[in-house]
């Protein structure tokens, strides 16, 4: 299977990039300005762009079998909060919106990596699906929206399509 990551000189992304690289072809995205010697030798190929101008990567996209939305804007200092709605919002919907537009994908499947912290994590112990939602800051909430959007896009275009909340990721990969 071809598959196209975001995200992989990310803390979670270059452990996802190797371990897909076992038994899949990598496409992996990178901004521009990130260390990627350390994800290359992983990927069939480094895609160098930015997830708020899809347009500069959405050929690559298409040609994949799957979509896995990794990256995201994360808690660090000085972000607009605006900035966590474009990127992790608005850039999941762009790319969806020129697959659409493009027609002849050949991706059907696609996995949004968010965040467990969507839910009430004071409540619920252990958090399940059916948990209220109650994001706690605006990094949470855009991830809550981008769910919904993901949701939305995966039944407009007929994709399998599989949301994962992981918990706190601690360390180095």
């Amino acid at each position: 299977m071809r598959i196209f990551v975001t995200g992989v000189t990310g803390q979670l992304g270059r452990v996802l990039a190797k371990t897909l690289s076992k038994r899949h072809e990598v496409v992996g995205l990178a901004r521009p300005n990130s260390q990627t010697q350390q994800v290359v030798a992983n990927l069939s190929k480094l895609v160098l762009g930015d997830l708020l101008y899809p347009e500069g990567f959405i050929d690559e996209v298409a040609v994949c079998d799957c979509i896995i939305f990794n990256a995201a804007v994360y808690r660090d200092s000085g972000v607009n909060t605006d900035t966590y709605f474009k990127v992790n919002v608005g850039s999941l919907a762009r790319v969806f919106e020129l697959l659409r537009k493009r027609g002849n994908v050949r991706a059907k499947k696609a996995i949004l990596v968010s965040t467990n912290a969507v839910h009430d994590l004071t409540k619920d112990k252990p958090v399940t699906e059916t948990s209220p939602y109650r994001p706690a800051d605006y990094y949470q909430y855009s991830k809550l929206l981008a769910e919904f959007e993901f949701l939305k896009w995966v039944e407009i275009l007929g994709f399998q399509g599989n949301i994962v909340r992981p918990a706190m990721i601690w360390g180095d990969g």
